[in-house]
């Protein structure tokens, strides 16, 4: 009788260990999922007197919020436009002004949308004139 619960045991934790191995191998780490919210944007600075244009994808670390991403994309874009019509001509000409404009972004997508994994803001085009 105590071989058979001994047995019974072993396999019992065999079957929890293959299971355990099997599930383990199925789940796969979140793939990152970019989103381009459409064409450039094209707005005057601060001042008035340019213009700066900026093309730019969003990568987010999984495709959690895609559908919601497409549905507020009208919100995305307005924040991005206000963030980029705040920046002055002395602004924009400082050497790290891509990444304050990216941090900006992302603060201000995550305060009023609500999105809790923003992973970094791509300039895929960037001109002041």
């Amino acid at each position: 009788m105590k071989k058979i619960i001994i047995f019974l045991l072993v396999l019992l934790l065999l079957m929890g260990g293959a299971l355990t191995f099997i599930y383990m191998s199925k789940s796969t780490p979140d793939k990152p999922y970019n989103y381009d919210p459409g064409d450039a944007f094209v707005t005057d600075l601060s001042s008035g007197s340019q213009l700066i244009k900026a093309d730019l994808t969003i990568s987010f670390k999984n495709d959690k919020y895609k559908k919601y991403l497409e549905e507020n994309n009208f919100k995305i874009r307005n924040i991005i436009i206000f963030v980029l019509r705040e920046k002055t001509p002395a602004q924009v000409k400082s050497n790290d002004i891509e990444s304050v404009i990216n941090k900006e972004i992302i603060q201000k997508l995550q305060s009023e949308l609500k999105l809790d994994n923003i992973d970094r803001v791509y300039f895929n085009e960037f001109i002041v004139e």
